[in-house]
C-alpha cells in the first residue's frame, strides 16, 4: 500500500476542494505535502510546487524523495506566479498567507490568474479585502468552507474566472456587502456551524475590547479621541457580527 502523507484538517480540506484530474500549481508550496497527497491519491495528474524562497523548496525536495514523487511534482523557484507559464496547470492553490499577499500575487499577473479553471485559496487574515479584490478581478466564489483547527478558524475558498459579481453559486444572504465579504457569502448562505462558532468567538473578543475601553475611560475620567474612534469601530464590528449571527440563526452567546 502506498504511503500517504498525514495532512492537517485544513490541508485535507484544501485537497478535497480540488477538482479530480486537475494539474495543480501551488504558490507558496512550503513542504509540498498537499501536492504529494493529491498526486498519490490520484486526485491530481501532475503538480508544480513553487515558492519564493529556497528553504521551503529544499524541504519539499526531501519530501518528494521520501514519497517517491519525483516524476509527478516539479519544484520551481518563483515570486508568486512569475515563473508560471499559462497552460501548465488547471488549478491554483495559495494558502497559509494573508489575504493582502494573495491579492498582490493574483493582481501581479491577471492574465495568468484568469488562465486557471479554479483557484483554491486559504487566507489566514484580511478576509474582507481578499473577497473584495476577487470581485474586482472577475473571480466568482463557487464554494467556501470554514475549518476549525487547534483553536483557530480558516476560511477556504474555491473560485473561478468569469464571475462578474464574485458571488457564490448559492443564493446570497440579504446582508450588507461588507458583511458578506468579511464572513463569506457561501458560508453565510449555508449557515455554516463553524462560521457560527467563529462569529461567537469574534463577538467575545470585541466585547472584551469594549470592556477594556470602558475601564480606561472610567479610570481617566475622560475618553481620548483615539479611544472614541476605536470604540466606534468596535461597535460597528459587533453590530455586523450580530447581523451575521441573526441570519445564521445562532444565539448571541455561546451555549
Amino acid at each position: 500500500m502506498t504511503q500517504m502523507p498525514k495532512l492537517s484538517a485544513r490541508l485535507t480540506a484544501i485537497a478535497e476542494m480540488v477538482t479530480p484530474g486537475s494539474r495543480i500549481c501551488d504558490v507558496g508550496c512550503d513542504h509540498a505535502l498537499t501536492l504529494i497527497y493529491l498526486v498519490l491519491s490520484g486526485r491530481a495528474r501532475s503538480a508544480l510546487a513553487m515558492d519564493v524562497a529556497e528553504g521551503p523548496l529544499y524541504s519539499a525536495e526531501g519530501n518528494l524523495a521520501a514519497f517517491d514523487c519525483w516524476e509527478d511534482v516539479e519544484l520551481r523557484l518563483s515570486d508568486g506566479l512569475a515563473a508560471f507559464r499559462e497552460g501548465e496547470a488547471d488549478s491554483l492553490i495559495i494558502s497559509g498567507m494573508g489575504g493582502l499577499l494573495m491579492v498582490s500575487i493574483l493582481s501581479a499577473f491577471p492574465e495568468k490568474t484568469a488562465s486557471f479553471r479554479e483557484l483554491i485559496l486559504g487566507p489566514q487574515r484580511e478576509f474582507r479585502r481578499l473577497r473584495e479584490k476577487l470581485r474586482e478581478l472577475g473571480l466568482a466564489i463557487r464554494e467556501e468552507r470554514m475549518i476549525e483547527e487547534e483553536g483557530k478558524f480558516y476560511p477556504l475558498l474555491r473560485v473561478s474566472p468569469g464571475g462578474l459579481s464574485g458571488a457564490c453559486t448559492a443564493e446570497e444572504p440579504p446582508l450588507p456587502q461588507r458583511i458578506r465579504d468579511e464572513y463569506g457569502p457561501c458560508l453565510l448562505a449555508a449557515r455554516d456551524p463553524a462560521l457560527r462558532r467563529y462569529l461567537l468567538r469574534q463577538q467575545r473578543i470585541y466585547e472584551e475590547v469594549r470592556a477594556r475601553l470602558d475601564e480606561g475611560t472610567l479610570r481617566s475620567g475622560q475618553e481620548s479621541g483615539a479611544a472614541a474612534a476605536r470604540r466606534e469601530e468596535v461597535q460597528r464590528e459587533l453590530s455586523d457580527i450580530g447581523l451575521a449571527l441573526g441570519y445564521c440563526g445562532g444565539a448571541l452567546r455561546e451555549d
